[in-house]
């Protein structure tokens, strides 16, 4: 090679990657195929059993004749069951316009409702996937997931609210020990907004402290949440690195605060904190610092429309109507057509916690606090928190939710 001569770059086979290309096309259809010709032959032998009164015997059956776990055979049931009793379920898997991945999450998201919700959500689904395959839009199960959870929540508001209270009494914590000597620690059940006031606050408090820290992200955050449980994390402001008479200060302030509140003393909920006017359990607890798209027709109940947590999805309109009694704040946000954000209010306004009126009166005020601008329509957001300190002698900054609306 000549001194200064540049490598050739490696060229792209473009035949050999058009070929693989479309042999995996194959096999997805071949796939579909498949799973639609499984689930028919399930539904088949379930009705042949079912008609001698051996219909519980069907999963048993089936994990035999494919070596599958009684778990995998008895969704393989279900999904037949359930497709098959929506206009032209089984055919859409069939053709490959509900992949087999999405028809197990169907089959899990629509099982507990009604006849009459289940096929109103599937129409609403069905549509979607079909726009989707015209426009050569891949949607992977999460991003599909999300959608149902609004359709669902529209379509049967009540029902949803009663599924997420009852889901609630299974709240648990469990753990797990390994063969390798450590353990896994579970949580279920947690409420959506205090779930990710507990990972943004792990997250904040997981930085590492320099160029010396080796640890890996995750082994941070696990040291992070440790110290949290056990009641070892502290940071300046905390009352375990003030002397006794500012923390005699603190707790006088958060009694006073208390007493202040009648909400919350009519509640009878304690304080979660020294200083800090939240109440343990409320769904927007301190730390929450993330972002909820409201619709103004969803703040004040008007409309169908569902208002959106940030890492989360659709929220049920009860949530909805609390987070407002938590004094948040609220700022208008003009979005064009297309929902992107053209002009910011420059009107921030913080209702009274747990006065339902103010809260409402509060949104109307910041509809009003800019004029309607044409060509916009109105998709008001929560976007939420900032440090707020508070003004005694033990500081604690207590973070709370910052309602923005996006009006127009």
């Amino acid at each position: 090679m000549a001194v200064g001569q540049q490598v050739l770059p490696p060229v792209l086979d473009v035949g050999a990657m058009t070929a693989a290309q479309a042999e995996l096309l194959a096999c997805g259809r071949v796939r579909s195929v498949g799973h639609a010709r499984q689930l028919r032959a399930v539904l088949v032998m379930h009705g042949v059993l079912g008609r001698v009164r051996a219909g519980d015997s069907t999963v048993v059956e089936v994990a035999l004749l494919l070596s599958v776990s009684e778990f995998a055979a008895r969704v393989l049931l279900e999904q037949a069951v359930l497709l098959s009793a929506l206009p032209g379920g089984l055919e859409a898997v069939e053709s490959g316009l509900l992949g087999v991945e999405q028809a197990v999450l169907q089959t899990r998201r629509l099982a507990p409702l009604s006849e009459e919700v289940r096929v109103s959500v599937w129409a609403l689904a069905l549509v979607r996937l079909q726009a989707d395959e015209d426009g050569g839009i891949v949607r992977p199960p999460a991003r599909l997931g999300v959608l149902l959870s609004g359709w669902i929540i529209k379509a049967d508001p009540a029902g949803a609210t009663a599924r997420r209270k009852a889901a609630a009494q299974a709240a648990d914590v469990d753990f797990r020990r390994r063969e390798d000597g450590l353990g896994d620690l579970f949580v279920f059940g947690i409420p959506a907004g205090q779930l990710q006031a507990i990972l943004l606050k792990v997250r904040a408090l997981s930085q590492p402290f320099g160029a010396a820290d080796a640890r890996s992200a995750g082994q941070r955050r696990l040291d992070v949440l440790v110290d949290l449980l056990l009641g070892r994390h502290r940071q300046l402001g905390d009352p375990d690195h003030q002397d006794a008479d500012h923390q005699d200060a603190g707790r006088d302030a958060a009694r006073d605060a208390a007493e202040a509140d009648p909400f919350a003393l009519a509640a009878g909920l304690r304080l979660c904190g020294l200083g800090c006017s939240c109440r343990a359990g409320e769904p927007v607890p301190c730390g929450l610092d993330v972002s909820v798209l409201l619709p103004l027709g969803a703040g004040l109940g008007t409309t169908d429309e569902l208002a959106v947590l940030d890492g989360h999805g659709p929220l049920e309109p009860d949530v909805t109507a609390a987070i407002l009694t938590t004094a948040p704040r609220l700022r208008p946000v003009w979005v064009d057509d297309t929902g992107l954000p053209v002009a910011v209010g420059d009107t921030v306004i913080t209702p009274p916690r747990g006065d339902r009126a103010a809260a409402r009166e509060a949104l109307l005020r910041s509809l009003r606090s800019r004029h309607r601008r044409p060509g916009f329509r109105a998709i008001p957001t929560i976007i939420s928190t900032r440090p707020r300190m508070r003004t005694t002698r033990t500081v604690t900054v207590c973070l709370r939710m910052l309602l923005v609306l996006l009006l127009t």
